[in-house]
């Protein structure tokens, strides 16, 4: 599968989501780039009940731990 990156300050996708429950494999790159991780990884959403892929996104989006570690700095 392909890997992307993504930086969480500047998007509110799935992958970055507290309620995302999938695994796409989030390594830290840098705090400019942000995380690299696998780009169609599946996963389900506790708050609606659907799956997702990382790059969806919701109205419900809460940020995940890798995302507000990426706000502290």
């Amino acid at each position: 599968m392909a890997r992307t990156k993504g930086n969480p300050k500047r998007s509110k996708i799935c992958v970055f989501c507290e309620y995302w429950t999938g695994d796409a494999g989030l390594v830290f790159v840098n705090s400019s780039v942000g995380y690299e991780y696998e780009a169609m990884a599946v996963g389900k959403c506790m708050r609606n009940n659907q799956n997702k892929y990382t790059y969806s996104g919701c109205t419900k989006y809460e940020p995940n731990a890798a995302a507000r570690r990426m706000k502290a700095i």
